[in-house]
């Protein structure tokens, strides 16, 4: 409803909680990620990590999963995602990602429960290098939906010109 107005505007992080907060959807922002900090409380006992829809989390979650016990040398993911958006937290052990925006490329590398990778709708993303015993966790703002997704390289690329 409200993407064709604030495509074209970068919003920050708290902008877009405000529109999420008072509008229910988030604006359809240029594809992007950003390494966020997860709250961790410390004390003798251990840490407690704390993720929260609306304080800490940018969209409702509808949809939460975990990787584990992933071969050595598997390359998972391979797709990008039409809507959905993702917070990746590393638990356990350690994960590389391979980002495409359609306009650049990164490598990120996740090994702290206490940092997420925060990904918008349109970042083809690959993961690889996990370390043995990693456990990745994922928030996501849509049920599952197959076809929510990209998987062919090409169709994203023609596809993510349009957006």
């Amino acid at each position: 409803m409200y993407s064709n107005i604030y495509s074209r505007l970068k919003l920050s992080y708290h902008t877009r909680v405000l529109f999420y907060t008072i509008f229910g959807s988030m604006p359809n922002a240029k594809a992007h990620t950003s390494l966020i900090p997860i709250q961790t409380m410390t004390d003798p006992r251990g840490d407690l990590s704390i993720v929260q829809s609306g304080k800490h989390v940018p969209f409702l979650i509808n949809r939460i999963f975990y990787v584990y016990n992933v071969p050595v040398g598997s390359i998972r993911g391979g797709h990008a995602h039409k809507k959905n958006e993702q917070i990746h937290i590393c638990i356990a052990g350690s994960v590389a990602y391979e980002l495409d925006y359609g306009d650049r490329k990164e490598e990120v590398t996740l090994n702290s429960p206490d940092t997420g990778l925060y990904m918008t709708p349109l970042v083809w993303h690959s993961m690889k290098d996990f370390m043995p015993g990693t456990i990745l966790l994922v928030l996501n703002s849509e049920p599952y939906d197959e076809t929510e997704y990209y998987r062919d390289y090409a169709d994203f690329q023609k596809n993510i010109l349009k957006e």
